[in-house]
């Protein structure tokens, strides 16, 4: 990935977007082996992809839900290497099918990771598992575990776009009232 590249992410608002996840709960966390050798920072290629993959699994969302997070573009300051799960050669050369990025199961995945993070990778560049036309992609980016704002350049955040909400519709992702418990 060159320079000048947006990443995007949707976090929190209260916690830095710059956090790398070393506790094996996602898809490219290291394995127990490396879990305190990197972690993973999980960025969109493009606001959809970020979008999907954080409310893609609850399909209908609480606006507080919503307005609870933010969207944080990072623009690459430097060229990053990341092993690229879309390339079709991956099959061939390596054995590597889309399992890896699509899969329940995340032991093969986070092998796969310490490995290239082994093999001096930046990080990996994946299709995301919540789009079913398998084109939005994304990127686990390696970085020191935990709170890592020196890995990302600063960003530029913002709240969700209603427009990115809209998007969301397509895949069926609802946003719904907050309603306050009696």
């Amino acid at each position: 990935m060159r320079p000048g590249a947006p990443l995007f992410r949707i976090h929190q608002r209260t916690y830095d977007p710059a956090w790398f996840n070393s506790d094996g709960t996602w898809r490219f966390d290291p394995p127990p082996s490396h879990r305190n050798r990197f972690g993973s920072c999980y960025l969109g290629l493009a606001p959809l992809a970020s979008y999907v993959e954080v409310f893609g699994r609850l399909r209908a969302v609480p606006k507080i839900e919503l307005d609870r997070r933010v969207l944080s573009q990072f623009d690459v300051q430097q060229d990053l290497r990341f092993a690229d799960l879309t390339d079709r050669t991956v099959l061939g050369d390596f054995g590597v099918t889309a399992d890896y990025s699509t899969g329940a199961n995340y032991g093969p995945a986070q092998e796969l990771a310490a490995n290239l993070y082994d093999a001096g990778f930046d990080g990996i560049r994946y299709r995301v598992r919540h789009d079913p036309a398998m084109i939005l992609e994304g990127v686990a980016l390696f970085g020191e575990p935990g709170e890592s704002p020196s890995r990302l350049p600063s960003p530029k955040t913002d709240p969700i776009p209603a427009g990115l909400v809209n998007a969301g519709y397509e895949f069926r992702i609802q946003v719904i009232p907050s309603v306050a418990l009696p």
